[in-house]
């Protein structure tokens, strides 16, 4: 029921502003505002973040986009998170990492070409492949996941000069992939576990920065 609440409230931010900027004086638009057209090339850096939980920043995203009309553009990127925890207590001392990688090819349409706030949505394959490691003085656990699916966002760009955007999007996906789990414990013992998994997030708001090329 929260990340439903997000999502709607975001809608609503997004819509907002798509109607803010048509009431704006044209005369103003004509002055300020940046116009999309196709040929165009971009190159976007995110931080995403996660809905209720802490500000911790939850993955790096670096993406390219080519515009193929004034409202369609054809957008590659790659996502990265890693998180590495280690204890010096001598008795639980444990080092521990997680780790994630996504690969989307999506389509991103465009509500408006030519106005300051330009509200977006987007669409495509995603494939993930995450890792988590954990080893103690009593044991050992290796885990790793991948997973084919679909991606989508809502999202808008403001710019802030002609070639120059600040971007913010909520980001949702789906897969269906494999998990691999190997444990082994103080006595060599090695034990592996593969099964299905599939996997539905939809609770990560990033923030970007766009230059237009």
């Amino acid at each position: 029921m929260k990340t439903f609440c997000n999502i709607v409230l975001f809608f609503l931010i997004i819509t907002s502003s798509e109607l803010l900027s048509q009431t704006i004086d044209s005369t103003v638009l004509n002055k300020y505002s940046s116009e999309i057209k196709k040929g165009d090339f971009a190159v976007t850096f995110d931080v995403g973040t996660i809905f209720g939980s802490s500000s911790r920043i939850e993955s790096y995203t670096l993406s390219g986009k080519y515009h193929l009309s004034d409202k369609l553009s054809l957008r590659l990127e790659v996502s990265e998170n890693a998180v590495e925890e280690t204890s010096s207590d001598a008795i639980i001392g444990y080092n521990s990492h997680n780790y994630s990688h996504n690969i989307v090819l999506n389509m991103q349409y465009y509500f408006s070409k030519s106005r300051k706030i330009k509200g977006f949505l987007s669409a495509g394959p995603v494939y993930s492949y995450s890792g988590y490691g954990d080893q103690s003085q009593n044991y050992a656990e290796n885990r790793y996941n991948w997973g084919l699916g679909l991606f989508a966002s809502l999202g808008a760009e403001y710019f802030i000069i002609d070639n120059v955007s600040l971007s913010g999007e909520y980001v949702a996906k789906a897969t269906l992939g494999k998990d691999h789990d190997q444990f082994m414990n103080d006595g060599g013992v090695l034990t592996e576990y593969v099964f299905d998994v599939k996997t539905l997030k939809a609770n990560t708001i990033r923030f970007g920065l766009c230059v237009y090329f």
